[in-house]
């Protein structure tokens, strides 16, 4: 990055391309006056314009030509604003441990080539389902590096820049920049409470050293700050290189209408997360999709397939299945995830770093006989799963 914000062009013409629409982006965010606010507003309205075409195609079509759409959407990385496509299905992957608690880099590339083998439109790394809390500087660089070329542009990816620090919140963002991300999520720092200002200068800072677009994750306490709409409003307000928001604090889907109600013309859209047991509230309320971890990407994904075709029926029946093992997730968090990733061949142990509660034999029983009932939703992974 040149001195005053300017991006660098090198490279072959994709590279320049790119380069071209983040000084775009750059400019939209730094430079002042009344022009720059109709500029955004008219490049929302084409944007929700964009993404209504596509659903439309979307409605009509089905089997290969849809796989053939949902590739070419996510090969449509920037806008003419330099800003990603964002919506869907994003799993947030979890980090792979081998027996000496080292990062398991093969079974993290495994992983994330099956996230994309099972539906999703992106995928997010590191977050709080990848235990990033858990991780140095130097194994997040490393994991971060390999979800990147595993995924190998074909769909986007959302670099995880949280840190307590904006200066290190920055720095992992444009880590992420590095490696072509589409966009960098940064969780609001509990420490910062719920203080419009501070948070606001908190996201300026970041803002400032990156032309990624931001995601504001707004989780609950102790984990984040669980902050009012109110003050997300302000900061979104304030900072017009946050572009979406992940809203996990309940009620979420109240959350999303309030948000999407009020949001200023820039924000894209608000994404659900909390593991996903809300999903088709939250898409019935406008989310733009969801951010669930990764145990159960096809599911996910064939609820967000069955909102956009309008078939509200599916969407709920694929829900109602799948509901069991959410409601289990949510009490074993990363030890279900990383069972599930486990019994079905994509990761080579359970270990977990984070201090959660442990499986105990019934919990395994029963794990597996509510996974045998879904498996008909579910790919094939190394080892596939029994049936019921």
């Amino acid at each position: 990055m040149e001195a005053g914000g300017r991006i660098r062009a090198a490279g072959g013409p994709e590279a320049r391309g790119r380069v071209a629409a983040a000084r775009g982006g750059w400019w939209l965010r730094n430079a002042p006056g009344e022009s720059v606010n109709r500029i955004r507003a008219v490049a929302a309205t084409l944007l929700r314009f964009r993404d209504s075409c596509f659903s439309m195609v979307e409605d009509a079509l089905d089997g290969p030509a849809w796989g053939l759409l949902r590739s070419i959407r996510s090969a449509h990385k920037v806008n003419w604003m330099g800003e990603p496509f964002l919506g869907g299905t994003l799993p947030v992957l979890a980090t792979p441990f081998t027996r000496d608690d080292a990062v398991d880099l093969p079974s993290l590339r495994r992983l994330a080539n099956h996230a994309v083998a099972a539906g999703a439109d992106g995928v997010v790394y590191p977050g709080v389902a990848s235990e990033v809390d858990t991780l140095n500087r130097g194994e997040r660089a490393g994991a971060f590096a390999a979800v990147c070329e595993a995924i190998a542009g074909r769909v986007p990816v959302i670099v995880g820049a949280s840190a307590p620090d904006p200066a290190e919140a920055a720095r992992q963002a444009r880590a992420g920049e590095e490696r072509d991300a589409s966009a960098a999520m940064v969780m609001a720092p509990a420490a910062a409470g719920c203080d419009a200002g501070s948070l606001t200068r908190f996201f300026s800072d970041v803002a400032k050293s990156t032309p990624l677009p931001l995601v504001l994750q707004n989780a609950p306490p102790p984990v984040g700050a669980g902050l009012p709409v109110d003050t997300i409003l302000a900061v979104v307000s304030a900072v017009p290189a946050v572009r979406y928001v992940k809203e996990e604090t309940l009620p979420c889907g109240q959350r999303i209408t309030a948000l999407l109600n009020r949001a200023p013309a820039h924000l894209h859209g608000v994404f659900g997360g909390a593991g996903g047991r809300y999903i088709v509230d939250e898409l019935r309320r406008g989310a733009r999709g969801t951010m669930p971890a990764v145990e159960l990407t096809e599911a996910h994904a064939a609820v967000v397939s069955a909102h956009r075709r309008n078939d509200m029926a599916t969407a709920r029946r694929i829900y109602y299945r799948i509901l069991p093992l959410l409601g289990f997730q949510a009490v074993f968090r990363m030890r279900m995830t990383k069972a599930v990733l486990k019994l079905r061949g994509l990761i080579e142990t359970e270990r977990v770093r984070a201090s959660l509660p442990e499986l105990d034999g019934q919990d395994r029983e029963e794990l597996e006989t509510m996974l045998a009932e879904v498996r008909d939703l579910l790919i094939d992974g190394p080892n596939p799963l029994p049936s019921p």
